[in-house]
Order: C-alpha cells, then sequence, then structure tokens
C-alpha cells in the first residue's frame, strides 16, 4: 500500500485523482499548498508526492524546496502543457510532468 501524500494550490477542490488512487489501494492525504506549509512534516511517512495544479510555473520554488528535504518521487499533474514550464519543472527536480486532459 502507497502513501500518496496530493499537494492542491489553494481554492482547488478535491480532484479525481485522489478517487482514482483510493480504488487502487493506495493511502492519499490531501493537503492544500500555502504559505506556512511546513513541508518536512507533511513529507513524513510519505511515498510519492502529486502536485495538482493550474499553473505548474508558479510552483517551481515548491517543487525545489520538496526536493531539497527529500528524493521522494515527484509528480506534476497539471492542466498547461506549456514547453518552458515542464522544463523549469524538471530543472526544479520533479520526476515526471502529466498534462491533465481537458
Amino acid at each position: 500500500m502507497y502513501r500518496i501524500l496530493l499537494l492542491l494550490e489553494e481554492g482547488e477542490e478535491s480532484c479525481r485523482v485522489k478517487d482514482y488512487l483510493q480504488i487502487s489501494g493506495c493511502v492519499v492525504r490531501e493537503v492544500t499548498l500555502k504559505p506556512d506549509l511546513v513541508y518536512e512534516e507533511v513529507l513524513r511517512k510519505t511515498d510519492l508526492v502529486i502536485l495538482y495544479c493550474n499553473q505548474a510555473e508558479r510552483y517551481f520554488k515548491v517543487c525545489e524546496k520538496i526536493r531539497y528535504i527529500t528524493q521522494i518521487p515527484l509528480i506534476v499533474l497539471s492542466k498547461n502543457d506549456d514547453e518552458w514550464a515542464k522544463i523549469r519543472m524538471f530543472q526544479a527536480g520533479i520526476n515526471d510532468y502529466l498534462v491533465e486532459p481537458v
């Protein structure tokens, strides 16, 4: 059973990704990205981090911070298909970037 941390941007409702992961037997914990978030605490006991956001380039620093703290796999799931945003996110240390179908 995998423990997955699903990071959501502020104002984002729960996404159906959580439901699919839970059906697959994963334990999913949702956390909203806020300026005062203590990453060391939320990353404990986590096997995978999924950053679910509309505008991935806004979260470049978040990915850098996560990568500085841990080597847990980090996946970005975004509606943004911009090539430069993808490149920047890989430079920040993500493992994969998936574009959500609209």
